[in-house]
């Protein structure tokens, strides 16, 4: 078989520059989705606690969207390190996760804005589903055409597999709940969450 020429495989320098840009810009943008109340007129400091109190939906979506870029952004240093060559296509796999994880801000403030209803929840899921759907995938795909190093510990692939498809099943799951249950639904994205926190970061070095 004939090898690619070198002019074909790109450095990963500025792949991990570019990504983790977008991982801090987009960690960022996240807490935006917090607005500070504007309050007017007598009874402020009740007028204050109540709005408080309706942030709370937005601050708990911001806690734990936060925490699944972190693991996100883990996981993703530790897939382009197994990684000794990138090709073109795997540019584009990376350049289209990078996309996705773009739009998480919009999708948190959607579900913050709106908790159980049913929309903002279904595209919450839909883009942690493409998330780590394209994740998976920057994660097989260098193994398949040989530019990623050859485990000596086979069973850690397998186990770090095993892991990496629970977000997909996970959001596909809740995408489907979001029409039938909002609490079952939102149930299901805050577990992805709690999952990768606890269990995740074991399978991310």
């Amino acid at each position: 078989m004939t090898s690619k020429a070198p002019s074909a495989y790109f450095g990963k320098g500025r792949v991990e520059a570019l990504a983790d840009g977008i991982f801090a810009t987009v960690m960022t943008i996240l807490v935006l989705s917090l607005v500070v109340p504007t309050i007017t007129g007598a009874n402020a400091s009740e007028s204050l606690q109540a709005d408080l109190y309706g942030l709370l939906p937005n601050l708990f979506v911001y806690v734990f969207t936060f925490i699944f870029l972190g693991m996100l952004w883990i996981g993703h240093q530790n897939s382009l390190s197994h990684i000794t060559k990138l090709d073109l296509r795997t540019l584009w796999l990376n350049i289209f996760l990078l996309l996705s994880i773009g739009l998480i801000p919009f999708s948190t403030a959607l579900l913050g804005g709106y908790p159980l209803q049913a929309l903002a929840e279904a595209t919450y899921a839909i883009n942690g589903l493409a998330t780590s759907s394209l994740f998976n995938i920057l994660w097989h795909y260098p193994r398949m055409i040989r530019l990623a190093h050859e485990e000596p510990d086979r069973e850690f692939v397998k186990r770090r597999t095993r892991v990496l498809i629970v977000g997909p099943v996970v959001f596909s799951v809740a995408i489907i709940f979001a029409f039938i249950s909002t609490y079952a639904s939102l149930a299901l994205i805050v577990f992805a969450a709690i999952f990768y926190l606890l269990l995740g970061s074991r399978y991310a070095h």
